[in-house]
């Protein structure tokens, strides 16, 4: 399989999986209640440790397919964006690791927490990954915003994903601060031109083919 239509693929898939894991957060907070504090987390998760298993691994399967259609982007756009599509790729790799790692140690540590009762270690843990996730957030929205720029420089696809890849960088690289002025919502609008984006730009490496592109768009470097 060619990786350009792995790319689509793991676009689609990847947007598909981040919403499952959306939806399975949302059923664990209608089971438990809004996991604000310590003790409700730790107690859901004695309760039900299988889920927020599940809930992670769902969440690290997505970031991996994430990697592979960021992978694939670059493969299309390096050879008319080689500078913008290379240090987007990389600054991919680097979140994505931030965000598995956390996904990674938040399952280990309640595993050993949970049996516990430990509220006090929990809350050392969630700082932690809280502030992995958050560098992974910041780092991905430097990501789609070259995404953006490459894609509307390149004009290698139609320029509504690109614009709104733009519009989620936007969002994504401030997030961590804003958010803690209250401004969580910016988290939710930044959901919809982020699923529409990924998947646009996944059926757009499932459709076209590389030799159009290299036809159509004269070579130059960024």
């Amino acid at each position: 399989m060619k990786l350009q239509r792995l790319g689509g693929i793991a676009a689609i898939a990847g947007t598909c999986l981040y919403i499952l894991y959306r939806l399975l957060y949302l059923f664990i907070q209608a089971r438990f209640g809004e996991l604000d504090e310590p003790a409700k987390v730790i107690n859901a998760v004695a309760a039900a440790p299988a889920d927020f298993y599940v809930l992670n691994l769902i969440y690290i399967a997505a970031n991996i397919l994430g990697i592979i259609f960021f992978y694939a982007l670059y493969e299309r756009l390096k050879e008319n964006a080689p500078h913008l599509s290379g240090i987007m790729l990389k600054t991919a790799f680097v979140g994505t690791a931030f965000y598995i790692a956390g996904s990674m140690i938040y399952i280990k540590a309640i595993s050993m927490i949970a049996p516990a009762k430990d509220a006090s270690a929990y809350r050392a843990i969630d700082a932690a990954v809280a502030g992995m996730n958050s560098f992974g957030d910041h780092t991905w929205g430097w990501v789609y915003l070259l995404i953006g720029c490459t894609v509307l420089k390149t004009k290698a696809f139609s320029p509504i994903p690109g614009w709104l890849s733009v519009v989620v960088g936007i969002f994504w690289i401030p997030w961590f601060i804003l958010s803690q002025f209250g401004f969580d919502m910016i988290g939710l609008f930044s959901l919809l031109p982020f699923i529409i984006s990924t998947i646009w730009l996944g059926i757009e490496l499932l459709r076209q083919k590389h030799s159009y592109l290299t036809a159509a768009v004269p070579h130059t470097s960024v």
